[in-house]
């Protein structure tokens, strides 16, 4: 079907173009004088329309390709049944082969079409990067087999009920998950930690090592030494290496340590010292879920430290169609306009539990301005932060559609999360504060609570990244990952296996456990480094913006903090970023990214500045119930 939908196309193309030529380019004659400069003002105009026509006719049949692959994923996403999955799978195999024969016939179609083959390379790349397309079919359904075969390994697990041996073993990972954020008693949080592991520990390893093979295999075929330096290479062309993402890391390292002494002395005041020590490490399993990331789950018993007095606004979540509302006004307000009506109609808010993941996410399906969300509003506190989010997307995907096809999506993933995050900054304090009496505690809890989010996790997206590096390169034999694992995570976040590895021995010798299995967006969604940068990248933006607007200066930071800015009704600010989304990716992101901060310097300075206040009462905390600042 596919093969003869292409042949199809190809005939009627040259058909067209053969008919536009003789019908509206007329011949040259040969004599001189007017008549001929005439005759070639003529052509030259005519061959002009020519081009813009073969190029038009390529994009509008890789837009119904894109549009049929994305309405299959979609359908998959919101409603998983084997139907649904076959059908995705098959979309993108179908997707691959039509790009890879553009992709192998460009050197042709660039004679064809009139242009270089350096200008027509970029119209060809639409979806897949230049990496993927030199695998061949085969190869490419076997990554796609390998990433699909992982989640469902995870997704699909069930263990037995704790202290229940007489019960099927019929407890989701869904159920797990929610165990883990829930429970008091640290037994039955190791006794759930180390089943999901037994579980999916030895089926992960081999899944992953067949992948990393795999990706190496195709940085080897495009010239680079691993896929480690394949995927690191956008961000190395803005002097993002490894040495100054450890620069990074050791410029945020003191307000980690201080969160993590605060996050320790809590758990510790919960589980007892005999579960979590003075001045140890932290035993992953108590951090609220299988991985240890996010600690956002902690946050329910962490605030009540903070939030003493709360206003007497109602604290009930609004509807899903409030909230879509409440963030277009948002966005309105800075001048970005409302997205199209078909958004709130098209998309899918409720999770019948039919979904094929639980994570929002926005979606361009490349059709008349068809953008959608897949949200599965559980109306709290968090859905206000994520409806602004995924309606940032949105605009992002509506203000890139005037370019061609190829340039349709987002640039660097880290750029793209730090400027739709830096958006809902401001409204995340004027949300919180609109909750809660607006007091020395209250701001304290809400700058607990988001450097939760997005201080925490980046230790661990760096000893992340370092591992897979590591694992990628050879840096250590395949049975020492999971020493190397835990290795990494001790160093930079400070966190252990409730399981030693001698107990393992005795129990199972045969056991070779494969912790990072905890989550498949951690092993196989790459590279890591974009979950480091991203939040970094987010706090200078905003930092940015507020200066901009004369929201904030730095050096009457001790009057109004950083924090305090409220972007909400500066036109100023949709005027820059709706320009910035406009380029899609026909523009390198460290550009874009100059045109918001001035410079193309990644910065912690900015992160570090917003939380400085919660740093400066973390420092006095600690210090008056003597904490031991870190781990030993």
């Amino acid at each position: 079907m596919f093969s003869f939908r292409l042949t199809f196309f190809v005939h009627c193309y040259y058909y067209n173009v053969f008919l536009y030529y003789h019908l509206f380019v007329p011949a040259v004659r040969s004599s001189d004088g007017p008549r001929k400069r005439t005759n070639e003002k003529m052509v030259g105009t005519a061959t002009r329309h020519l081009d813009e026509f073969k190029i038009n006719c390529l994009h509008q049949f890789t837009k119904k390709e894109l549009n049929e692959h994305a309405v299959a994923q979609w359908n998959y996403q919101v409603n998983k049944t084997e139907a649904t999955e076959h059908e995705a799978m098959r979309s993108s195999i179908r997707l691959f082969i039509y790009q890879k024969l553009l992709v192998t016939s460009a050197e042709n179609m660039s004679v064809a079409f009139g242009m270089s083959y350096e200008d027509l390379l970029p119209l060809v790349y639409f979806v897949h990067d230049r990496g993927i397309c030199q695998l061949n079919t085969d190869e490419y359904k076997t990554t796609l087999m390998l990433k699909r075969k992982l989640k469902t390994t995870i997704n699909e697990l069930t263990v037995c009920e704790y202290r229940k041996t007489n019960h099927p073993c019929d407890v989701t990972a869904d159920e797990i998950n929610v165990i883990m954020a829930s429970s008091s008693d640290a037994i039955e949080l190791k006794y759930y930690w180390k089943a999901w592991h037994n579980h999916t520990s030895y089926d992960v390893k081999n899944i992953y090592m067949n992948y990393i093979e795999m990706l190496n295999y195709m940085a080897r075929l495009n010239r680079f030494s691993n896929e480690v330096d394949y995927y690191m290479e956008p961000y190395n062309s803005h002097n993002q290496g490894q040495l100054n993402a450890d620069q990074m890391y050791e410029g945020i390292r003191p307000l980690y340590l201080h969160l993590y002494t605060h996050v320790r002395k809590i758990l510790r005041e919960k589980f007892g010292t005999a579960t979590v020590s003075a001045n140890g490490p932290i035993p992953v399993h108590l951090l609220g879920s299988v991985l240890g990331q996010p600690w956002t789950k902690l946050i329910p018993f962490m605030v009540q430290e903070f939030v003493v007095h709360e206003s007497g606004k109602t604290h009930s979540m609004t509807p899903a169609k409030r909230l879509f509302d409440q963030a277009n006004r948002f966005f309105v307000s800075i001048g970005m306009g409302c997205v199209p009506k078909s958004v709130w109609s098209h998309s899918v808010w409720k999770d019948n539990k039919h979904f094929s993941n639980r994570q929002p996410s926005s979606w361009d399906l490349y059709a008349n301005n068809d953008f959608r969300i897949k949200m599965d509003v559980k109306d709290t506190v968090e859905d206000v932060y994520t409806m602004h989010k995924q309606l940032g997307l949105v605009h992002y995907f509506a203000a890139y559609k005037n370019q061609p096809i190829a340039y349709q999506h987002t640039s660097n993933p880290a750029f793209v999360y730090g400027v739709i995050n830096a958006l809902t900054l401001s409204v995340r304090y004027q949300d919180f504060i609109g909750r809660y009496n607006d007091s020395a505690s209250s701001r304290s809890a809400y700058l607990l609570r988001l450097a939760m989010e997005k201080v925490a996790v980046l230790p661990f997206a760096y000893a992340a990244d370092v591992w897979h590096s590591e694992a990628c390169t050879s840096s250590f034999a395949p049975k020492r990952m999971n020493d190397h694992w835990w290795s990494k995570r001790l160093k930079y976040e400070g966190v252990v296996s409730p399981i030693s590895k001698d107990m393992d021995k005795c129990m199972n010798p045969n056991y070779k456990p494969f912790d990072p299995s905890a989550a498949y967006a951690e092993v196989i969604e790459l590279p890591h480094i974009k979950d480091f940068l991203g939040p970094i990248i987010e706090f200078q933006v905003f930092k940015a913006l507020c200066t901009i607007c004369g929201e904030y200066k730095s050096k009457h930071a001790k009057t109004k903090h950083l924090y305090e800015c409220n972007l909400r009704g500066y036109k100023k600010v949709g005027k820059i970023i709706k320009s910035v989304m406009a380029s899609g990716s026909s523009v390198e992101w460290k550009f874009l990214f100059e045109t918001i901060v001035g410079h193309r310097r990644v910065e912690i300075e900015p992160l570090l500045e917003y939380f400085q206040p919660l740093h400066n009462h973390l420092l006095k905390t600690n210090q008056e119930t003597n904490e031991h600042i870190g781990w030993k």
